[in-house]
């Protein structure tokens, strides 16, 4: 009995030391800001603004402003995922400009020329200072269509309670919070939800959304599985869609698969304001 006591307590200690370490360094593993800017919208031949804001407690932060001829019909408000910058964004900056919407988008604190350290919170007043600054510029809040992508989604999320409301929220490859993603990668690791400090919670976010909501996911999404995209949905209150894509993983949604692109074009198209 003894010797079980033994194994037990040293059970709950390497426990315990593991739960500490996850709290700790939990935003190592959910943050991975890359730096400069290799690609810019210019090697496309696209006309861009580049962008300095500054965030309400002082951050400052890089976007870029890539307009569309005429106008355009609708302004695309678009949040990356963890793992990459604006340079990641010029094709599907490309995307966007061709079916007809201007196209806005900036880097986190952390991420590329935007200072600072991520964290859930300063992400959220990063997006907060990217929506008023195109309120700045003039452009409607019903002409602004929010574009998520894994963690920008549950920015879009946020942003979609807004009121005056925008036109739409794109949620591409999301999850339900921080934690469901923790629970499906590391399944072993049987933290308790109340050490995740960045929380991310998209499907509670989008519950409270006031503007049409589109939830699109690649049926062979390995990293944020399919099942995730649905159960985002399903918090969304009407009017939603949701669009399954066959073949299409995490990253490669608009690139891979043009459908797509025309099915969300015809969404922006059915709730932005021309």
């Amino acid at each position: 009995m003894h010797s079980y006591m033994k194994i037990a307590c040293v059970f709950l200690g390497g426990y315990a030391a593991l739960a500490a370490s996850f709290a700790l360094f939990q935003r190592r593993v959910i943050y991975f800001p890359p730096r400069g800017y290799p690609l810019t919208p210019a090697v496309l031949g696209l006309a861009y603004e580049d962008v300095t804001l500054t965030a309400s407690d002082g951050v400052g932060l890089r976007g870029w402003w890539v307009p569309c001829s005429g106008g355009g019909k609708a302004v695309i408000l678009f949040f990356h995922g963890n793992a990459t910058n604006l340079s990641g964004l010029v094709e599907l900056a490309a995307v966007f400009v061709k079916h007809g919407y201007s196209f806005f988008a900036l880097d986190y604190r952390g991420y590329g020329a935007s200072s600072g350290t991520p964290t859930e919170a300063g992400l959220a007043l990063d997006a907060q200072a990217a929506w008023d600054w195109l309120r700045s510029r003039g452009v409607p809040a019903d002409r602004v269509v929010l574009y998520g992508h894994s963690l920008g989604a549950s920015l879009a999320a946020r942003l979609a309670t807004l009121n005056p409301p925008p036109a739409g929220a794109v949620l591409e490859g999301s999850f339900p919070s921080i934690y469901a993603m923790a629970r499906f990668h590391y399944p072993w690791l049987l933290v308790p939800s109340f050490l995740v400090r960045d929380r991310f919670e998209t499907a509670r976010w989008i519950g409270k959304a006031r503007c049409p909501v589109l939830v699109v996911h690649g049926e062979r999404d390995t990293i944020a599985p399919v099942a995730f995209g649905r159960t985002v949905f399903e918090e969304a209150p009407e009017p939603r869609e949701f669009l399954a894509v066959p073949g299409a993983g995490h990253n490669d949604m608009l690139a891979a698969h043009p459908a797509v692109a025309a099915a969300i074009s015809k969404f922006v198209a059915r709730n932005a304001r021309s």
